[in-house]
């Protein structure tokens, strides 16, 4: 019977119902108490019962039974809510309950405060409380949990005693049975999840393979959709981190981010279709597109950066493939490399015709690299200005050396110069004496 024909059936009968008299033509006394129906329960203060064995033997206070056999088997059980057909039918003791449609609560007993609506939804609940399940079938498994709350068809449908989900959405969570502190909203999203717990899937057929996976967060239609069972993963985009199975610890932003990863652990993708391609662990990809050669490339394991390039060699930090420029460049040497040692007092400064032999023997300054060398391997800038430095430290010495020697020349040349004017003035002297 359609509800709105129900509703209409009491207004008819209000009149009959008031005055308490059942079907069976029998009167029963006031005490706020209205009822109808073939074997209606008459017992409970300020209740209603209304249909064939309605709140049969209810004893309990302020009920409302409305249905074929709703709330049949209620004893002492109050203040419940039982609209439907064998709605709330084993229920006992169980109260402030409201349940509505056909076989709604129908196994509760002594659970409380729960709001079931919809047909066959919470069916098996015996002792779980504070429950929402809103939709066909939705939590008709739940026996003992607590605290959830299932919105859409089949929503939560399997799951017994686990506690503290929220499941919104057609067969969101649906097999769920242990798994706790969920939340789940989207159409089949979180579906085959059943131990995995304190997971966050937001999108239609979002983790929808999860089974035990735990502390993952989906956001986007398919996204995670075949993670099973791996944890700590952070997907947010339409089908972000869709292949991945077991991998953990992986953030990816951006549509199709992350795409063909299955096993991967602690990536970072960031972008449409970023790191889309790569199978590796402990990789960073920032850019817009599949590329394997990214804007930004990263190496967690090895902490290394490279920039338009993933080519990184071992023992290098950072890598960039184009030119740089840039209004200053600090380079911070680690080593004790820098050429002081130049100026100590027993540096051996090589001899100015040793350093012509090797400039005539390999064509370049001795510890300097080759054109060739350069060409091949490059320079390392903090390196290479130690040993420049070094040559001009020698270049200096050999300039102060020189300097010496300069002076030592001039004196010499004075006295040179000196005594030849002595010469020339005793010679002239002589010579006039003679004429």
């Amino acid at each position: 019977m359609k509800k709105s024909n129900l509703t209409r059936i009491v207004f008819l009968l209000l009149p009959f119902l008031s005055l308490g008299q059942g079907v069976d033509g029998t009167t029963y006394p006031g005490n706020g108490i209205t009822y109808y129906g073939l074997n209606v329960g008459v017992g409970g203060n300020g209740s209603t019962h209304f249909g064939e064995n309605a709140g049969n033997v209810s004893t309990g206070q302020e009920n409302t039974f409305l249905g074929g056999q709703a709330g049949l088997s209620n004893t002492d059980g109050f203040r419940n809510l039982f609209v439907g057909y064998n709605s709330g039918y084993s229920n006992i003791s169980g109260s402030q309950n409201v349940f509505l449609g056909s076989k709604s609560g129908f196994n509760n007993i002594e659970g409380k405060n729960n709001a079931f609506v919809g047909d066959l939804s919470g069916f098996s609940n015996t002792s779980g409380r504070r429950n929402v399940f809103v939709g066909y079938q939705a939590g008709r498994y739940n026996t003992e949990g607590i605290y959830n709350t299932f919105v859409g068809g089949s929503s939560g449908s399997n799951n017994t005693t686990a506690k503290y989900n929220v499941f919104v959405g057609t067969f969101s969570g649906g097999s769920n049975t242990e798994g706790e502190w969920n939340v789940f909203n989207g159409y089949y999203s979180g579906f085959s999840n059943t131990t995995g717990r304190q997971n966050v899937f937001i999108g239609a057929r979002c983790g929808v393979l999860n089974t035990t996976g735990t502390y993952n967060v989906f956001h986007g239609f398919q996204s995670g959709l075949n993670n099973s069972t791996g944890t700590h993963n952070t997907f947010i985009g339409t089908n972000s981190g869709i292949s991945n199975i077991t991998g953990t610890k992986n953030t990816f932003i951006g549509s199709y981010a992350g795409g063909k990863v299955v096993s991967g652990d602690g990536n970072v993708f960031l972008g449409y279709k970023a790191g889309s391609n790569e199978l590796e662990s402990n990789r960073l990809y920032i850019d817009n597109s599949a590329t394997s050669t990214p804007l930004l490339y990263g190496k967690f394991d090895t902490d290394q950066v490279g920039i338009n390039t993933n080519d990184i060699p071992d023992g290098y930090a950072f890598a960039v493939k184009g030119k740089i420029i840039t209004e200053e460049v600090k380079v911070k040497l680690y080593s004790s490399g820098w050429p002081d040692f130049v100026f100590d007092k027993d540096y051996n400064l090589p001899a100015l015709k040793d350093v012509e032999r090797h400039i005539k023997d390999n064509g370049h300054l001795k510890y300097i690299p080759s054109a060739k060398e350069v060409a091949e391997n490059g320079i390392l800038l903090g390196d290479m200005n130690a040993k420049l430095l070094q040559k001009i430290e020698e270049l200096t010495l050999y300039t102060i050396e020189q300097d010496k020697e300069l002076k030592e020349q001039a004196t010499t040349n004075q006295e040179l110069k000196d005594r030849l004017l002595k010469l020339e003035q005793f010679l002239s002297t002589q010579q006039t004496t003679k004429n």
